[in-house]
């Protein structure tokens, strides 16, 4: 790339449900039950809210979205506050869902840029306003990734994929308002659930926040070599433009290529007086470095994107927000050198 079972409370369950879908229409978000239905959830299991808990639950009510976010509390204007505040960093329009008690409340959003679903064997997807030039890249058994051109009319009409795949997982990548990214993603295999999320008090001796850039390198490095893809230079002009980006990244709050217009990472270089026959960027945002960059690792598109056999230079760059997330930039480049 150029440059995500009921528990035996049926009825009770039920009840909480159908509140949430009266109350979600009143919210500035479209509806999805999927997303009432991870709420729902959450409130009658007690289960630690995290962001891959989260996606799990949803992903297991047949939800396609790639990223999910939750908030939790009864007050309005806390709420609607937060909305806005995910619809200004958005780069599609909101969905939500939410659920009720008598004492908590529960509010899943995604931002969707795409739709993603098997129809009669076949893959029918949509884009959303302000999404094009899609593609699928499908996940075997094996995880092996690859790359399958689509129009948006063909996944409208629906795609029927090669017989001779074994496909594990299906992501459809568009470019939008911040660049290309995953917009839906569909898993055919039985996921794993999540680990259970250690103690807050524990997460800085398990999970730096940051790690060192030659530490990050050479995961990246021994990642790429398991790939079958070749070795990589260090690059502290790619560095520096990293770091910058990842800053960026965690001032606004928002997980992009383009954090202003034609703000993409060939235009940043060629302003950095860098040029390079080549460039490829990875982003991530999480609770740690190494859980960044795990992401990363596990999102078939951004895979494809770091092992490219092209690239012969890297730089990495993180940054903290205020919220205790490590944003991590991965930015990759053909013969980088720098310019007059």
């Amino acid at each position: 790339m150029r440059i995500p079972a009921m528990f035996g409370f049926s009825g009770a369950l039920a009840l909480l449900v159908s509140v949430a879908v009266a109350r979600a229409f009143e919210l500035p978000c479209a509806h999805e039950d999927a997303l009432s239905e991870t709420a729902a959830e959450f409130l009658l299991s007690g289960e630690k809210l995290t962001a891959s808990s989260l996606l799990y639950r949803a992903r297991s009510f047949g939800f396609d979205g790639v990223a999910v976010q939750a908030h939790e509390g009864l007050g309005d204007d806390a709420l609607i506050s937060w909305l806005k505040a995910q619809s200004e960093r958005a780069d599609g329009p909101l969905a939500c869902g939410e659920a009720r008690s008598e004492s908590r409340r529960l509010v899943v959003v995604s931002a969707r840029g795409g739709q993603l679903a098997f129809r009669d064997g076949k893959l029918v997807g949509r884009l959303s306003p302000g999404f094009r030039s899609p593609h699928l890249v499908v996940e075997d058994d094996d995880g092996q990734a690859r790359r399958i051109e689509v129009k948006s009319e063909q996944l409208a009409q629906g795609v029927k994929l090669p017989e001779e795949l074994s496909i594990k997982r299906v992501q459809l990548v568009a470019d939008g308002p911040s660049g290309p990214r995953p917009v839906a993603e569909l898993s055919l295999a039985r996921q794993a659930p999540p680990a259970p999320a250690p103690p807050s008090n524990e997460l800085a001796s398990i999970a730096p926040r940051a790690r060192p850039r030659e530490s990050l390198f050479a995961r990246l490095s021994a990642f790429r070599r398991g790939e079958g893809a070749g070795g990589l230079r260090a690059n502290q002009l790619l560095d520096s433009s990293a770091q910058r980006h990842a800053e960026r990244v965690c001032e606004l709050g928002k997980v992009a290529h383009r954090l202003g217009q034609g703000d993409d990472p060939e235009t940043r270089l060629r302003e950095e007086h860098i040029e390079a026959r080549g460039v490829g960027e990875a982003i991530a945002r999480a609770s740690s470095a190494d859980a960044a960059l795990n992401a990363v690792f596990d999102s078939p598109s951004h895979r494809m994107a770091v092992t490219q056999r092209n690239f012969t230079d890297a730089g990495i760059g993180q940054a903290l927000d205020a919220k205790g997330h490590t944003c991590l930039v991965v930015l990759l480049a053909s013969w980088p050198r720098r310019t007059p």
